[in-house]
């Protein structure tokens, strides 16, 4: 199994061309032939690529060649591209199960507070809502992709389309939006479109807004939604400015459909700048201490002399 596994990540990087298996004397015979300088590189990108967003995809060209060994040295191209592949591999595969983890752990919690016709409904959703049917136009499905495309424009479209749906009311149309953000994000569990649309749809299907007020339907899914909120605008990385434009329009948005809103959001945007402004002040120290140290730092030795 182990020799299967280093066969097909060799193929995957093009090093290996072709094989074949002699079964009757336990035998692997392989074709390659060496390759020029970044050759196993695009192969790389290009696999990842069938995976993920564009723009992670575009980091295998500066990421890969930063790899080393354990002493800091870099190491040999299909080395890196190898050590790379096994990692995204991984991590993909871990994040999707903990995504479906997730899924089927929301069923059941739908299941138990609403019974079984809540439990039903939401099954059926999850693999049937229209939204992530690509027979049906608009579709997730087409407009990212297949969850390769994390267009901030995708969010817009779908959360002003629940008013524009003639197809079902505006409640109906939520729950069809979050059966397919949940059977979209079982794929691609990093796309930040279906993790804000998700957050979306459930602050307005978990609230509701009677006489100015904001009344909470479930606190385990406003939670939820209120960590997608963060997690989905935090994974586009935007620049400042460009994260409170993008905010507000979320905001306009989601307010029309309930006012109740406004404090709740505004108080995760707060979070969600704090953190921001956290990781820019870390990428800054961290940046600063590498130049700074090795110029400003003596050994012990020069302190003796």
């Amino acid at each position: 199994e182990d020799t299967y596994k280093a066969i097909y990540r060799l193929s995957v990087i093009g090093v290996i061309d072709d094989y074949t298996i002699d079964y009757n004397r336990r035998l692997f015979i392989l074709r390659f032939r060496k390759q020029e300088k970044d050759y196993y590189l695009q192969h790389l990108y290009e696999y990842v690529r069938k995976f993920d967003l564009q723009e992670r995809a575009n980091r295998v060209f500066t990421d890969v060649p930063k790899i080393s060994n354990s002493r800091g040295e870099l190491i040999s191209e299909i080395r890196q591209c190898l050590r790379y592949l096994v990692n995204f591999t991984y991590k993909r595969i871990a994040a999707k199960r903990k995504q479906a983890i997730e899924i089927m752990n929301t069923a059941c919690i739908k299941g138990v507070e609403g019974g079984g016709e809540v439990f039903r409904d939401f099954i059926n959703l999850y693999f049937n809502s229209k939204y992530a049917n690509a027979q049906n136009d608009p579709n997730l499905v087409d407009d990212t992709e297949e969850g390769r495309l994390d267009d901030i424009s995708i969010v817009w479209k779908y959360m002003k389309l629940m008013q524009e749906d003639q197809g079902g009311a505006i409640m109906y149309n939520l729950k069809h939006l979050r059966g397919a953000c949940e059977r979209m994000l079982a794929d691609s569990p990093d796309n930040p479109v279906f993790i804000l649309l998700k957050s979306f749809a459930l602050f307005l299907l978990e609230t509701k807004e009677e006489k100015g007020k904001l009344i909470v339907l479930s606190e385990r899914f406003l939670r939820e939604a209120q960590n997608n909120y963060i997690e989905g605008f935090a994974a586009f990385e935007y620049a400042h400015d460009e994260l409170l434009e993008n905010i507000k329009i979320y905001h306009e948005i989601i307010l029309t459909y309930n006012k109740g809103l406004k404090g709740l959001l505004n108080e995760l945007t707060d979070v969600l700048l704090i953190r921001q402004h956290s990781r820019w002040l870390q990428n800054f120290n961290k940046n600063f201490l590498k130049e700074y140290e090795p110029a400003n730092t003596r050994t012990l030795a020069d302190g003796i002399a």
